[in-house]
């Protein structure tokens, strides 16, 4: 059918002279757009994995920075503790003390697990 044909494609008379079947160009037209429709599918499926995969790793992260906001809160308040039993003379002999006993059974323990 001519009229089917672009108006370069057709002589004076309207006659098809380049010798391509129109039916051959539209069916190759139509694999061009499976192909094409195949490859868009494909990347938006990436598109969403590569979504969701990102959301997930937010969500940890979210997660593990709850974690240490809440490890640093305990961390303070020990601090806080310690520095407020250091404060005081007698505390911190106490605790040298109990530093330096738990200092000379790790010795004692290593010496005899050695020897």
């Amino acid at each position: 059918n001519c009229s089917l044909l672009h108006p370069w494609l057709a002589g004076a008379d309207g006659q098809d002279r380049s010798g391509i079947d129109p039916e051959s160009l539209e069916r190759g037209n139509d694999q061009g757009l499976d192909t094409l429709s195949e490859r868009v599918g494909l990347l938006k499926m990436a598109t969403h994995s590569i979504r969701n995969e990102a959301e997930s790793q937010h969500t940890i992260l979210d997660k593990l920075g709850m974690g240490f906001a809440s490890t640093h809160s305990v961390l303070g308040s020990a601090s806080d503790k310690f520095k407020m039993v250091m404060s005081n003379k007698q505390n911190r002999n106490i605790t040298l003390v109990i530093v330096a006993s738990v200092a000379l059974l790790l010795l004692y323990w290593y010496w005899k697990k050695s020897g």
